[in-house]
């Protein structure tokens, strides 16, 4: 009710040509497109994302717990701009426009629920907002499947520069499952994804927990 409001009081407009409507055209979105999907864990060409073959084999050791992983976009030029408004900038009611940009990566197989990345208490407390918690409930809007909380964050960790392993070690123990038994098919969105170490660790937690898939969705990779 208030995104529709406030999309009447303050009219998008693109992060790239300006032109009102929508935060992220489709003229200018479409320059940033991912071409072609890939494994989370390898990097070798994959649909939808999915977790190959040889890195699924690996899951048992911990560093590959994602089916798969959903990128739409660069993250780059009104791509990034466009994703920074939404986070820093209270633009809100954008999530539901950027979330369009999902609708072609959700794999076919159904979920039985939607959960987001979770943010720190402190970062909540700043913002007022999960920006991955809004785009998540828009994506489960799409899907008209059920948005469920399912994940918790201790503090913030900051992994700008690392690679995969080191990020992978630093968000070990970053999060805590907020349900005891979660649904057996979870989706996990966010807005940014890197190396993908966030994700896979929110998926650990998930599956120790009882799901039996978890995929993760994210706007862009940087």
């Amino acid at each position: 009710m208030l995104g529709q409001l406030m999309r009447l009081l303050v009219p998008l407009a693109c992060a790239g040509c300006q032109r009102e409507g929508s935060v992220l055209c489709q003229q200018c979105g479409a320059q940033y497109r991912l071409m072609t999907q890939q494994c989370g864990g390898c990097g070798v060409a994959s649909r939808h994302g999915r977790t190959c073959e040889r890195c699924q084999k690996s899951a048992g050791s911990g560093v590959h717990q994602l089916r798969g992983v959903g990128v739409a976009l660069r993250y780059d030029g009104p791509v990034k701009q466009a994703v920074l408004d939404l986070k820093f900038k209270g633009q809100r009611w954008a999530a539901d426009d950027l979330a369009s940009w999902y609708q072609d990566l959700i794999p076919a197989e159904a979920f039985d629920v939607v959960t987001c990345v979770p943010i720190s208490p402190e970062r909540y407390r700043e913002r007022g907002y999960n920006q991955s918690e809004l785009l998540a409930k828009a994506v489960a809007r799409q899907l008209h499947i059920p948005y469920r909380s399912c994940l918790g964050r201790y503090s913030n960790s900051h992994q700008l520069g690392l690679g995969r392993t080191d990020r992978l070690k630093q968000v070990a123990g970053v999060f805590y499952s907020t349900i005891q038994r979660p649904p057996k098919r979870v989706l996990i969105v966010d807005d940014v994804v890197t190396t993908g170490a966030t994700l896979n660790e929110c998926a650990r937690l998930l599956r120790a927990s009882g799901a039996t898939e978890v995929w993760g969705l994210a706007l862009a990779r940087h």
